[in-house]
């Protein structure tokens, strides 16, 4: 422990064990959602890589994910968008099942650097 440029003074030191990864943090443990509107929370803390980075990920870390299922039940033109997040800078992309094709993702599409992905689906696939 030292303190920025030459610092001095007291300090806390904390410690904790290990952060569990999120339930969801498999493509085969997607959280569905099942009503649209819709509006889940949820953490990347944890989080681990499913899959190689989405085609929109800036970083290489950008693959740290958590996963959703949604299956519409009329063919249309779908938004999800992380509006509303505490995380400062989202991705988000769309797969036509676990590790299938890319459908869609977005990065700051959204307010800032939030992201909002328009995507087209059809009624009955996931």
């Amino acid at each position: 422990m030292a303190g920025f440029g030459g610092g001095q003074g007291a300090f806390q030191l904390n410690v904790s064990g290990s952060v569990m990864p999120p339930a969801n943090d498999a493509c085969g443990s997607a959280i569905a959602i099942t009503a649209v509107p819709s509006s889940v929370s949820g953490t990347t803390l944890g989080g681990t890589s499913d899959l190689a980075s989405s085609s929109c990920a800036f970083t290489p870390t950008d693959d740290i994910d958590v996963w959703y299922s949604f299956m519409p039940t009329v063919t249309d033109y779908y938004v999800f968008d992380t509006e509303g997040s505490t995380l400062a800078d989202t991705t988000i992309s769309a797969y036509d099942n676990c590790f299938g094709n890319e459908v869609g993702c977005d990065d700051d599409s959204g307010t800032g650097l939030l992201s909002r992905l328009n995507v087209s689906l059809n009624a009955g696939t996931t």
